[in-house]
């Protein structure tokens, strides 16, 4: 009986609290905000038999709930970051490398159109396995698809022998033409033509 005889009290102290407070604050826009807390610790005042007569604690309650997606090993965060990091890296260095090509092929192609008459229809990168530095210090290799510039060609009369040695004579000069510009060894550049 006294548990109830305390609930009442509380619940009458604080209207009692409340009314006052209210009729001391001046009328203005907060008035509705302070009426909703007061209305709120009321409630909660109304609901205090029942969390007591139930025994309910918040507490145990809230650490009942299994949360596995907040029980992140530090390893498995550590592993996560790591593999984002990887692809962050990869991507970073896909685009550096297309802008690289990109690069090559804007320089040169202007020369090789002037001296050899050819065209760069594509400029493709390979690098060293263990490249874990600058991607530029890390080229392989550097293969150069090349074309004949004129789109349509008069048809010359075809003699094997002679025509693969002038080819790769004219390969030759367009190998260290690319080399002196590139600044790379012969050895690093391939040269393949459109259509073989």
């Amino acid at each position: 009986m006294s548990f109830l005889i305390d609930w009442i009290s509380q619940i009458v102290l604080f209207i009692f609290l409340a009314t006052i407070i209210s009729l001391l604050i001046p009328k203005t826009s907060h008035e509705k905000v302070i009426k909703v807390v007061f209305g709120m610790v009321i409630f909660l005042l109304f609901l205090h038999p029942l969390s007591t007569l139930f025994q309910v604690n918040p507490e145990s309650i809230i650490s009942s709930f299994d949360m596995p997606e907040l029980s992140i090993t530090t390893e498995e965060m550590e592993n996560e970051i790591s593999g984002k990091k990887n692809e962050i890296q990869a991507s970073t260095d896909a685009y550096i490398l297309e802008q690289l090509e990109e690069s090559i092929r804007s320089s040169i192609e202007e020369e090789l159109i002037q001296e050899y008459e050819v065209v760069i229809e594509d400029v493709s990168i390979e690098l060293n396995d263990d490249s874990d530095g600058e991607v530029q210090e890390n080229i392989e290799t550097i293969t150069f698809l090349l074309s004949e510039d004129d789109i349509v060609q008069e048809v010359e009369t075809v003699q094997i022998p002679a025509e693969q040695s002038e080819e790769n004579t004219n390969q030759e000069q367009i190998k260290r033409t690319i080399s002196s510009f590139l600044g790379l060894s012969i050895d690093s550049i391939i040269i393949e033509w459109e259509g073989e």
